[in-house]
């Protein structure tokens, strides 16, 4: 069974990535808000990631980050570089 954090799981392509993955493996779950899903298999730590001091986690395998909302710039800002 894997250990896997999961940032941004509480709703959205997050959620159901847990929703997936719960009944094989341990995952922990980053974020502002309460997931609705309630399992054995399933620790909630209720932070914002950008500004939360972040607890110890041991022996995670996969970390999976979905953010709710980002910044992007727009095309015409992008460079070849």
């Amino acid at each position: 069974m894997k250990k896997i954090l999961v940032i941004g799981g509480s709703r959205g392509i997050g959620q159901q990535i847990i929703n997936e993955l719960i009944k094989d493996n341990l995952i922990i779950n980053f974020s502002r808000n309460n997931p609705e899903l309630n399992h054995d298999n399933l620790t909630h730590h209720t932070i914002d990631i950008l500004t939360s001091d972040l607890p110890y986690i041991e022996d995670v395998s996969t970390v999976i980050y979905c953010p709710g909302i980002i910044n992007l710039k727009p095309i015409g800002r992008l460079s070849l570089e």
